[in-house]
């Protein structure tokens, strides 16, 4: 027999223990061009264009370009490097503006161990 009560709160974790991102202000990911951010956590959206990763640092939820959902992603379904982000081992470096072949503005980032 199926046990229906194994689809309840099956969702990860994948902020720091006690951050709220209830009331953190957005900004851009641009505004940390030539910076570096040591991740807190983060959760992917879904909306009309598709999903997108919003990370969370310094106090803030940053919006990352969307090919990089699929690395949070293998994150969140790696328990041992969701563990480490959570223990803010990850941080993200190198952060630069690139043009596409398509002529499309973006940001690419570099993900470092601490």
């Amino acid at each position: 027999m199926f046990d229906f009560s194994s689809l309840n709160s099956t969702s990860k974790k994948t902020v720091r223990e006690g951050i709220s991102t209830k009331d953190l202000p957005d900004v851009k990911l641009s505004d940390y061009v030539g910076k570096e951010i040591i991740v807190d956590g983060f959760f992917i959206n879904k909306g009309k264009k598709g999903e997108w990763v919003v990370v969370i640092a310094d106090g803030k939820k940053i919006s990352m370009p969307s090919q990089y959902t699929d690395q949070f992603k293998t994150i969140r379904d790696n328990q041992e490097a969701l563990d480490q982000v959570l223990a803010g081992k990850l941080k993200l470096t190198n952060i630069r503006p690139y043009e596409t072949k398509a002529g499309n503005n973006t940001y690419l980032v570099d993900f470092a161990s601490i």
